[in-house]
């Protein structure tokens, strides 16, 4: 655009030049026509004064007026002539200037134009390299933002883990402490009752030093075969941990066959709980046949008779 404008400006220049060196040639022109005017005015007069002056010369005179208007005449046209060539001399001089400035000026402006292409693809270049920067600053902003987020997203999603396993190992403390306090209190039941069945045995058998006298056969056979049911009753239980150390008791109705078959169970007294009721009578029924004596007068003992069911003592058996 700016070549363009430049080339325009140049050829108006060159327009106004052209004018003015036709308005001076014009001038010039003039000013010769009027010198040979003067010129012929001149002589003119200057042969009329002789004319008056001299009557007797007047062939001298003739003669030398003649002669003088045309060396007059001569010389001027020698001057306009040298004159009109210096003029055009001038003139061509200033052309030939003016054709060297314009040259010149065209070589200016074709060098303006090329360093103004030039400087246009170099800022073309630079405007691309700039475009293509901001594009791939662009480009590692979002992946930034983009890694952010997913290190954010990470990072909660560790912190919910991290709060998870922290809640897993309080819950998992507290029932190490509990399954702690629970063994240390089965320890101590099964203490107990280690304790007291031995000391019921050691009374029973006292009693039975005592009595033996007076016992009969039956009631020992009894006896026996009374642990031996619960021996094999405890084992069959499925003993539930939140029944021990509660001092609980059911006790229940059982009639057998004379070959030990289980006939009925009829809970006559409840805990108070009703899955330990429950437990204890499918204990009775899973342990079916249960032990019997051979002899009929004490199998008539255990046709039908009362079974207390203890979790503490069955436990301790099992």
């Amino acid at each position: 655009m700016r070549s363009h404008k430049l080339s325009i400006n140049n050829k108006n220049n060159q327009k106004n030049q052209f004018k003015y060196l036709g308005f001076s040639l014009l001038f010039h022109l003039l000013l010769v026509f009027i010198l040979l005017a003067n010129v012929v005015i001149i002589s003119k007069s200057d042969n009329y004064k002789s004319f008056i002056s001299s009557n007797t010369k007047s062939n001298q005179i003739k003669k030398n007026s003649q002669v003088e208007p045309i060396n007059a005449v001569t010389i001027a046209k020698d001057d306009i002539e040298r004159e009109v060539a210096r003029i055009k001399q001038l003139d061509i001089n200033k052309k030939q200037k003016e054709e060297s400035r314009v040259k010149d000026l065209n070589s200016k402006i074709a060098a303006l134009n090329k360093a103004n292409n030039l400087a246009k693809k170099k800022y073309n270049k630079i405007k691309q390299d700039e475009q293509n920067t901001l594009l791939s600053l662009h480009r590692k902003k979002n992946s930034l933002e983009k890694s952010l987020t997913e290190m954010e997203a990470k990072k909660q999603e560790a912190s919910e883990e991290v709060k998870i396993v922290k809640q897993r190992a309080d819950y998992l403390k507290k029932k190490l402490q509990k399954e702690a306090a629970r063994k240390r209190l089965l320890a101590e039941l099964q203490e107990k009752q280690e304790k007291r069945m031995l000391d019921i045995l050691s009374e029973e058998e006292k009693g039975l030093n005592q009595e033996q006298e007076k016992l009969s056969l039956k009631k020992q056979q009894i006896v026996k075969f009374i642990i031996l049911q619960r021996n094999k009753v405890s084992k069959n239980w499925l003993a539930q941990d939140h029944f021990i150390g509660k001092n609980l008791e059911t006790k229940l109705e059982i009639a057998l066959s004379s070959s030990g078959e289980v006939l009925s169970v009829n809970i006559i007294k409840s805990s108070g709980d009703g899955a330990l009721d429950l437990s204890a009578k499918n204990a009775i029924l899973k342990s079916s046949p249960l032990p019997v004596p051979n002899e009929r007068e004490i199998f008539e003992e255990f046709k039908k008779y009362r079974f207390t069911f203890k979790p503490d003592e069955l436990k301790m058996i099992n």
